[in-house]
């Protein structure tokens, strides 16, 4: 009996320790590639995705390595890559690269519906980011039903970034939603210009984060 239980405490212990509790999404997206997607009538291009989570136990989750590949393929039917280990802080993470689907002006999309996890969306001069309920409920139920001793996925616990590059010679301006925007929080929606060459890090707020695992959808700037 003392056996068992010396067993039962080992496996949760394994469980317990093989992710951590830090999880990070980031995705960026050029408003060169915006633009020259409308301009030319293209109904989609893809965008870089990268998904980073701290993993307590390096050589236990290598261990299970291949179901979470499978997680992340039903997910995102794009395709992901090999899995890469780094070390920061003394804390090792995993990080994935993915390439989610940007549709511009594309009515399609509506009827045929998006069939990946996560993407984004360029309508009416607004751009949004859009998460597959269906998919993120399945993913979550995957993830939390195989790895039942460690804190489970959360679209609301997650660090969401969004970076707007812009390698025009342009500076449009944009109308920003309240997030963190360049390491600040904005309250209210605020008008800025987009810089040549520059980077807008957009880093969703709780209220983003709980808007979009509600509506499936959140709106990020429009162009004015």
């Amino acid at each position: 009996m003392l056996k068992k239980m010396y067993m039962l405490i080992l496996v949760c212990m394994i469980g317990l320790f093989l992710i951590g509790c830090r999880q990070e999404v980031s995705t960026e997206v050029d408003y060169k590639d915006i633009k020259n997607a409308v301009e030319s009538e293209k109904g989609s291009f893809n965008a870089p995705m990268e998904l980073v989570f701290e993993v307590a136990d390096m050589d236990s989750f290598k261990q299970e390595e291949e179901y979470v590949q499978f997680l992340l393929s039903k997910a995102f039917p794009q395709g992901v890559s090999d899995f890469e280990y780094f070390t920061k802080d003394s804390t090792t993470y995993v990080k994935v690269k993915i390439e989610i689907p940007v549709y511009v002006n594309n009515t399609d999309v509506w009827t045929d519906g998006k069939n990946t996890l996560f993407s984004l969306t360029y309508f009416d001069d607004i751009l949004f980011l859009d998460m597959n309920k269906e998919k993120y409920e399945d993913f979550k139920a995957g993830w939390d039903n195989h790895f039942i001793f460690q804190s489970g996925i959360d679209i609301t616990e997650m660090l969401l970034y969004v970076f707007i590059a812009n390698t025009t010679n342009e500076s449009p301006e944009v109308r920003v939603m309240p997030n963190f925007i360049d390491g600040k929080a904005r309250v209210y929606p605020e008008e800025q210009e987009l810089e040549s060459k520059e980077y807008l890090t957009i880093l969703m707020s709780d209220l983003s984060l709980y808007y979009l695992k509600d509506k499936g959808q959140v709106e990020l700037l429009s162009f004015e």
